[in-house]
Order: structure tokens, then C-alpha cells, then sequence
């Protein structure tokens, strides 16, 4: 809900964050994010070597922020083999789904795939200021166990899908 004054400003710093209204309060992530980016050009500045993850980008950018962390260091290649490798859970997934015998199974891998892919499109949105901030973990990339483990366990489901129902 918008009821709360906070949640408002994230909506209305995710229209220009780098106001002078915004910049101070909701807007402060978001414009570090797309500094972050910004910073990184094509190869980035070095594993390590990223300024924005002290602090400008919030006490959680190792999980909230983590695609900005990474553009920041390894720039825009290394941003778009993230997206790439996306992609492809996307695509095997969507192939599974279309080969499977049974409607459960197919319903289980479309939903599955629509969550990774649906989680990390809202990461990757937040840090480049398209989405408001909301604090959603990107797949397999922030740290954090409980969403490590439950993603990877939807990977085991949709694997052994594959192995037991896929038509060859």
C-alpha cells in the first residue's frame, strides 16, 4: 500500500532520484545505483575495486544492489552476461515446459522459471532505477542462505522434472 509517506517517496524518487527533493531521502539508492552503472563502463573498474557498495548504495548492497555492484566492477560486459545467463534459465525452462507429458509439471516449471526470471528483472530493475526499491535478492548472485537455498531447491525441482517427465 502508498498509505505510508516513505513508500510514496519511492515512487516519486523513482521518477527523478537525482532531484534535490529526492536526492536526500528515497532518491539516494537509486541515483548510486545508475552512478554505480554509470561508473563501471564497459569492463569496469575491477573486482574489488568498486566505490558505491561503502555506503552509498545502503547497508545492503550485497544483496538490494547487487547488479549495480557488479556493473560498477566489471562494467557493461559483465552486466549483460548476468542478463545472458537469465536468459538462459529463461529458455530451459520454457523448453522444459513445452516438453513435458503432464499439465502439473508443465504449470510447476512455467511457474518456477516466471519466479527466478520475474525476482531477478525486479533486481536488476531497482538498481538501474526502472522498478522502486524493494529489496528483492537477486538468483544465486546475493548473498543471503535463505534465498540461496530456496531457489536452488526449485532448481532441483524443475531438474528432476526434466529427468523423470521430459519427452526426449
Amino acid at each position: 500500500m502508498v498509505s505510508q509517506s516513505h513508500r510514496l517517496k519511492r515512487f516519486t524518487a523513482l521518477l527523478d532520484p537525482f532531484s534535490v527533493a529526492n536526492y536526500q531521502s528515497a532518491g539516494w539508492q537509486p541515483a548510486h545505483g545508475i552512478m554505480a552503472l554509470a561508473t563501471g563502463g564497459l569492463f569496469g573498474v575491477g573486482l574489488g575495486a568498486g566505490s558505491q557498495k561503502w555506503g552509498n548504495l545502503g547497508p545492503e548492497a550485497h544483496t538490494d544492489f547487487i547488479f549495480a555492484v557488479i556493473g560498477e566492477e566489471v562494467g557493461l560486459f559483465g552486466t549483460l552476461m548476468v542478463v545472458a545467463i537469465f536468459g538462459i534459465i529463461l529458455w530451459c525452462g520454457c523448453s522444459l515446459a513445452v516438453r513435458v507429458k503432464d499439465n502439473f509439471s508443465r504449470l510447476i516449471a512455467v511457474g518456477i522459471t516466471a519466479w527466478i526470471v520475474f525476482q531477478a528483472l525486479t533486481n536488476m530493475g531497482s538498481s538501474i532505477g526502472v522498478f522502486p526499491v524493494i529489496g528483492v535478492p537477486l538468483p544465486f548472485v546475493s548473498y543471503g542462505g535463505s534465498s540461496l537455498i530456496s531457489t536452488l531447491a526449485a532448481v532441483a525441482i524443475l531438474l528432476r522434472i526434466a529427468h523423470d517427465r521430459a519427452k526426449p
